[in-house]
């Protein structure tokens, strides 16, 4: 869940898209997110981050090769995903990626606008 909040993060940062992030940064420090691992995923300077291990850099890493449309001539962040996680793990991971880009980019065409401090939506523990 944390490798996917950042990689929530790190393509919304990329995207500027201002409405999935003002969601996603409070839900990724209510799963457990540090602000150093979120400032770090929104960051160009991720990789060199203590606050991250080698497995959630590879995720971040492939984030912006698939947001920047780099993915495909990107052989080292692919064998860092293969080095981190399963052929199938890649794959969902690739599809979540896209899907935030979706939305990313809906969102910023369509100019939804932020809710109101008293509108927004509130993550419950479980």
């Amino acid at each position: 869940m944390k490798i996917q909040q950042l990689v929530v993060i790190k393509t919304s940062a990329l995207n500027g898209s201002a409405y999935c992030l003002s969601h996603n940064v409070p839900l990724g420090k209510k799963i457990g997110l540090t602000e150093e691992q979120i400032a770090a995923a929104q960051g160009s300077d991720y990789m060199a981050s203590p606050a991250l291990d080698a497995r959630q850099k590879a995720a971040i890493r492939w984030a912006e090769a698939v947001t920047n449309m780099t993915a495909r001539n990107d052989e080292a962040a692919f064998q860092a995903m293969q080095q981190h996680f399963s052929e199938q793990q890649i794959v969902e991971l690739t599809v979540f990626c896209g899907m935030w880009n979706y939305s990313n980019r809906l969102c910023e065409a369509l100019h939804v606008d932020l809710e109101r401090p008293d509108k927004r939506i509130e993550f419950q523990a479980r």
